[in-house]
């Protein structure tokens, strides 16, 4: 049936037909935008080797343009068949249009947006992909964490050489004591006391890495009296103590050093592999908003074919 011509006082817009399908298309969309970001598709995915995955970048393309197109076109097509006859079919196209931006409007009082459906859509996006985001952060921190901790911080049995063994300071005080001959006759419990006060200058030696003038002497004057030897000999036996000494804190050291630098470096290269998936992430969730608008764009194209479409079979009915 051929269009009639444009009636004094009406436009070739028909609000009725545009408002039904705009409640048609808004439904559908959001019905359909739901789904999707119920199956996931709510941002572009990375990749198992931490890339964009281009299989998972088709895949939210199509769900998006799907959950887009499919709607604005039938919203369109329901205000095209609605519409009452007047002013051709390039009115269709133009109510489709209507059709589409209505609908927008309406998906953003429905969803509670602030600028609009699509936008909308593009904002679920990036806090979808800002949560994955700082859920992967999360996961390289605690990657990092679990390095550091893999990282073997010697303990004190860790750190002495393997001649020397468990505990070596006295082990080293031991072999300062030992007798040559028989022991000197000490009242009872002056022995233990001068041992612990010797294991005690060996442990301010241990840490300090030097020991004074006194705590020398206090060595030799005790080793001679509780061994029997001579002055030169016990001095030359606390000597080759302050050595051990000296060189058990020269390995510890470098053995905590040697794992501070192997923690520091495997941090580093946590850090680079953060850095990394920021960026990654940054452009997933570019990409989820260029996917999300171009969607939108062709929406409208898709109102406006629904529209045409639903005049063409108007007129044919």
């Amino acid at each position: 049936m051929p269009d009639q011509a444009p009636v004094a006082g009406r436009g070739q817009v028909d609000w009725g037909a545009v408002l039904a399908g705009a409640v048609v298309a808004a439904g559908a969309a959001l019905v359909l935008t739901t789904l999707a970001a119920g199956l996931g598709f709510g941002s572009v995915s990375l990749g198992v080797d931490g890339g964009i995955s281009v299989i998972g970048l088709i895949l939210t393309g199509v769900v998006s343009a799907c959950s887009m197109l499919l709607p604005y076109w039938l919203g369109g097509y329901v205000a095209g068949r609605m519409r009452r006859p007047v002013g051709g079919r390039s009115a269709d196209g133009l109510n489709g249009l209507v059709v589409w931006g209505l609908g927008l409007i309406l998906t953003t009082m429905v969803t509670g947006g602030l600028i609009g459906g699509t936008v909308r859509a593009v904002e679920e996006g990036v806090h979808a992909t800002t949560e994955a985001a700082g859920d992967a952060m999360g996961a390289v921190v605690q990657e990092a964490k679990d390095m550091a901790g893999q990282v073997h911080l010697p303990g004190f049995d860790d750190l002495l050489p393997d001649t020397i063994p468990n505990n070596p300071l006295d082990y080293i005080a031991d072999s300062l004591l030992r007798a040559d001959g028989p022991p000197p006759q000490l009242p009872q419990g002056e022995g233990i006391e001068i041992r612990r006060q010797i294991i005690a200058v060996l442990v301010q030696l241990l840490h300090r890495g030097e020991i004074s003038d006194e705590d020398a002497g206090f060595l030799h004057r005790k080793v001679a009296q509780l061994t029997g030897l001579a002055e030169d000999a016990a001095k030359a036996r606390v000597d080759q103590a302050i050595t051990r000494v000296q060189d058990i804190r020269t390995e510890t050291q470098q053995k905590v050093e040697a794992a501070k630098s192997e923690a520091e470096a495997k941090l580093t290269e946590a850090k680079a592999a953060a850095a990394g998936l920021a960026d990654k992430l940054r452009l997933a969730a570019m990409l989820s908003a260029f996917v999300m608008a171009a969607s939108a764009l062709l929406a409208a194209l898709a109102a406006r074919s629904g529209a045409i479409r639903g005049g063409r079979t108007r007129e044919a009915t």
